[in-house]
């Protein structure tokens, strides 16, 4: 009897499938914004087996990584993972969900890059860039017109909207799929920073054209969100992308440098100082809108809500005062005195971290569940309740421990070793120089917001590839000096 005789495993093949798992995996957790209720249940049915195939593929394929930079967020995920076994979530009941988030965060997407070939890896970059980019650049131009037009933009699954309505009306503030302003913004200008990328990697003038037409949607949607941080993190995005464009200039030779920080001190004063104009610009169309008998206030006020007297009177007062609310909005939160009383309040807020672990010191090791950090941390500092500390390393302190913590902090100060090498070492391509920009702007949001480590968003996600990326263009285009002088 003649034995079956099986084809060697193409490896190629494999690794491709791979790659397409990855793209359907931001795929589909960008489709799951428009379905948020069935959200638990596809990533439990889809993508809980399928992060863990991936695992599995990757240590047979690459191994057990040996760099600290590459070991860190693998071991990070997985130090997350029995911690919440020890913490008595035996079976993952209460944690599943995002632990299996950090899983596909922290060690798929981030290892993801190691994998790939340089030319496999270049084709994977841009393919995800353009996935990202291109679908919140239309979700963006969709919103800022149904919000200019006072149509806004209903999503037939769930009833959330594209646009601006009641949800967030006080200012009235761009309302992405039920998602709070200033997480759409974050969407918003990591889209934009992956254009930038986008841009430069092409010479083709007519593509460049399209990026360009889809930035203007991205920026109009940042501003029209209302978030001052995400308003501050594209002025320092444009910024880098400005200095990079005249540090990588081979036409300037003389204060290169300084020539470059001008620059870019220029491009992120522009930015900051344009969102005021936006905001007035856009709340002049509104006002032409409502004039003509469509405009947003005609869709806020419904019969059954009061009498016919108050929703005159309601009208009235937001017709002369709501538009203007806008522009004053904006001019008062870029005030010192406004900006200083916000971050009073989050002060108050990141103190709870610390009080937490004070009331229960075992967290500086297991960490603790999110929903039981959350409740202690809301009680320490007498708030009815408490989504999260606004605060990425400060969430990972309280939920991760401090053993998670010390392994953010260590990764991000060598994240920040190999952008800076990428960043600044001759010969670096010009579009990989800009992969940077997204990284450094989730960093300095996540000073406000708890977006990275222990999430389970689309920016966490993203953030893991492209320090995956990083790290593995740096460490091919930019060996330290010790590994040249072995080499040669």
């Amino acid at each position: 009897m003649e034995q079956t005789k099986w084809k060697p495993l193409n490896l190629k093949r494999t690794d491709t499938l791979f790659f397409f798992g990855v793209a359907f995996v931001f795929l589909l957790e960008i489709l799951i914004l428009f379905t948020e209720f069935r959200e638990e249940n596809l990533r439990t049915a889809w993508l809980a087996p399928l992060i863990v195939a991936m695992m599995i593929y990757l240590l047979m394929r690459i191994g057990l990584p040996r760099n600290p930079a590459v070991l860190l967020p693998p071991a990070f995920a997985l130090w997350h993972l029995l911690t919440r076994v020890i913490n008595g979530d035996w079976y993952l009941h209460e944690s599943h969900a995002y632990v299996y988030m950090v899983l596909l965060s922290a060690f798929v997407l981030f290892l993801a890059p190691f994998l790939a070939s340089g030319e496999q890896r270049d084709r994977f970059l841009r393919g995800i860039a353009l996935l990202y980019s291109v679908a919140f650049s239309v979700i963006a131009w969709i919103a800022v017109v149904a919000a200019l037009t006072g149509h806004p933009w209903i999503n037939p699954l769930d009833g959330n909207i594209l646009g601006i309505n009641e949800f967030y009306s006080d200012p009235y503030r761009l309302n992405i799929l039920g998602i709070h302003p200033n997480i759409s913004s974050i969407f918003f200008y990591t889209s934009l920073s992956l254009l930038i990328y986008l841009f430069f990697r092409t010479e083709r003038i007519w593509v460049r054209i399209v990026y360009g037409a889809m930035g203007v949607g991205l920026y109009l949607a940042i501003c029209m969100t209302g978030s001052i941080s995400a308003i501050l993190v594209t002025g320092v995005i444009i910024g880098l992308a400005v200095f990079a464009l005249f540090f990588h200039s081979g036409k300037i030779k003389k204060l290169r440098i300084l020539t470059a920080i001008l620059a870019m001190l220029i491009a992120a004063v522009i930015v900051v100082v344009s969102y005021p104009s936006v905001i007035q610009w856009t709340t002049g169309i509104y006002e032409k809108v409502r004039q003509k008998g469509t405009g947003i206030n005609t869709l806020l006020i419904t019969a059954a809500s009061a009498e016919e007297n108050q929703q005159q009177e309601t009208a009235a007062e937001q017709e002369a005062g709501g538009d203007a609310g806008n522009a004053v909005f904006a001019q008062e939160r870029l005030e010192i005195d406004s900006m200083a009383a916000n971050m009073g309040a989050r002060f108050d807020i990141y103190s709870s971290a610390f009080l937490s672990v004070a009331d229960r010191p075992i967290t500086l090791i297991i960490g603790e569940l999110w929903d039981d950090a959350m409740d202690r941390s809301a009680r320490m500092i007498n708030y009815p309740f408490q989504n999260h500390v606004h605060n990425s390393f400060l969430q990972t302190l309280v939920v991760g421990g401090g053993i998670s913590f010390l392994m953010a902090i260590a990764f991000t100060v060598l994240l920040a070793v190999y952008g800076l090498r990428l960043f600044f070492r001759k010969g670096v391509p010009m579009h990989l120089r800009l992969l940077v920009l997204a990284p450094v702007g989730l960093l300095i949001h996540s000073m406000t917001e708890a977006i990275l480590f222990v999430d389970t968003r689309l920016p966490n996600m993203l953030f893991f590839f492209l320090a995956g990326m990083i790290i593995a263009y740096a460490s091919e285009l930019c060996p330290r000096k010790e590994k040249q002088k072995a080499e040669s």
